[in-house]
């Protein structure tokens, strides 16, 4: 199978045709010729303000299958994902069954590798993520399992410190999400003046700076690596900052909804803005922003978590938490400030360089993997068009200046109507 792009821009610092406008003949998966003018007999693809870079691959995503299909499923979650521009993803170990066990990271990864799309499942720190007793990381990690992590579940001090010894030997990685359970308790907001105004019980984000400086220091002890996820206030991002100057091996996401709202957002109760970590003050969403421009923060992820409307369609205390917005990530950020460099590199680049995996690249000979956007080219996102089972994304019926045409998957060409 061949497919020739034409004239599209190359955003991939690691190619020599970064910022070249080229076109890319595509033979069998693989990257034939980069050039100008290329002839071929291949089909066509070309579109007006055409940029082409590594495939997006987002760093943490629930596509809900086995368990929770009503909400999502392996089909209709990569639907969605490469509708948003991405080509792989790590997947959270929140299914049903949890994900304890090799074989479970070997079922997701063969079913993605079916639908032409590099899912890389995170196993569980615990067995069944229920924080008693170590998973059988070793062998999940022999499996194709990306990371670990109990993500939203409180670890305990000895736990965190035994996983960080135990992946140690196979340089595997921890991810931590750093909250205090025991301050943050039943509360689902941010604690600030808009908390106190509406009557709304807050997280403060000392919740969130404990745990770090906690895990900062267990990691110290180990010798081990870490990434911290769903960073969400400035003094995080502090000591973050200092860990880094100091050579700790460490790095950082944020969740892309905490760079767009802040806690007034929630004024309208809009339940699908209920999320997790919380939005917090503008001075927190601006100091977020800053660090991913500054590098502090190393990466953007789209926290995918579809929501049911039986989950959503409830007074604001009682809903779910979780947004489902991987389609309508990119468009969104570039209005925020994001440019498509900084994009390509906290979304494509840097998600790879934290796991250690392959980061494909803009050059004759390389296995075909990659995004195709416009700049200034208008569309609305609306629930019709959304390819993910649930429609729990605040961003839709909103017109926005970028738009994804598709994605390159090896032999696979998706592109969006």
């Amino acid at each position: 199978m061949e497919r020739l792009i034409r004239s599209a821009i190359i955003v991939d610092p690691n190619s020599k045709h970064n910022g070249k406008k080229r076109d890319i003949l595509i033979k069998n998966g693989v990257v034939d010729k980069i050039g100008n003018s290329l002839n071929a007999k291949a089909k066509t693809i070309e579109a007006e303000d055409l940029f082409i870079s590594p495939g997006w691959f987002d760093l943490k995503v629930n596509f809900c299958e086995p368990g929770y299909e009503f909400k999502e499923d392996l089909n209709t979650g990569i639907a969605a994902a490469k509708s948003g521009g991405f080509t792989g993803a790590a997947h959270s170990p929140f299914l049903d069954p949890v994900i304890s066990t090799r074989s479970q990271v070997e079922y997701l990864r063969d079913r993605a590798k079916n639908l032409h799309f590099d899912l890389r499942p995170i196993g569980s720190l615990t067995q069944g993520a229920a924080g008693k007793v170590i998973s059988e990381m070793y062998d999940m990690h022999l499996g194709g399992a990306a990371a670990f992590s109990d993500l939203y579940k409180e670890v305990s001090s000895g736990i965190m410190l035994k996983a960080l010894q135990y992946v140690t030997p196979f340089k595997g990685l921890i991810i931590s999400m750093p909250l205090d359970h025991s301050i943050a308790g039943n509360a689902y907001v941010h604690e600030g003046k808009t908390s106190a105004s509406i009557g709304l019980p807050g997280i403060p984000a000392m919740a969130e700076e404990i745990r770090i400086k906690r895990d900062l220091e267990l990691l110290e002890h180990s010798n081990s690596k870490l990434h911290f996820s769903g960073i969400s206030s400035a003094k995080g991002i502090d000591l973050i900052k200092k860990a880094k100057k100091k050579g700790v091996a460490i790095t950082a996401d944020v969740h892309f909804q905490n760079l767009v709202f802040n806690d007034e957002s929630i004024l309208d109760f809009d339940s699908n803005k209920k999320i997790f970590p919380p939005a917090r003050s503008e001075s927190d969403r601006k100091a977020l922003i800053k660090a991913v421009k500054d590098g502090t923060i190393d990466v953007i992820v789209s926290d995918h978590r579809p929501e049911n409307i039986e989950s959503k369609d409830l007074e604001f205390e009682y809903a779910e938490f979780g947004i489902g917005a991987i389609s309508t990530m990119y468009s969104v950020l570039t209005e925020y400030g994001i440019d498509r460099n900084l994009f390509v590199s906290a979304v494509a680049l840097k998600p790879r360089a934290v796991l250690g995996i392959e980061i494909p690249t803009l050059e004759e000979g390389s296995k075909a993997e990659f995004t195709l956007f416009q700049e200034g080219k208008e569309w609305t996102a609306t629930a019709e068009k959304s390819k993910s089972r649930s429609k729990n994304d605040p961003f839709l019926n909103t017109t926005y200046s970028n738009k994804v045409l598709g994605t390159i998957f090896e032999n696979e060409f998706y592109l969006n109507a």
